[in-house]
């Protein structure tokens, strides 16, 4: 009987090691996916600065292709 209380206390320990390595892992995953998302962030946010910045030098929409008067 000690023998099987061993055998099971080992597979215990070994299932504990290897879910405190995949928990490790995956917080690694997740702080880094944090960080990419917090820059990718970023980036939307200067992008939608440069389109606004853009859309304001372009011409009002009345002004584009209009004929001459004489026309």
């Amino acid at each position: 009987m000690t023998n099987k209380l061993t055998d099971a206390l080992n597979k215990l320990e070994v299932l504990y090691t290897e879910q405190e390595y995949t928990i490790d892992s995956l917080n690694e995953i997740v702080s880094r996916q944090s960080l990419e998302l917090a820059q990718i962030k970023s980036a939307i946010e200067i992008l939608s600065l440069e389109i606004k910045h853009m859309k304001q030098q372009l011409p009002e929409e009345g002004t584009v292709d209009e004929k001459p008067p004489h026309y």
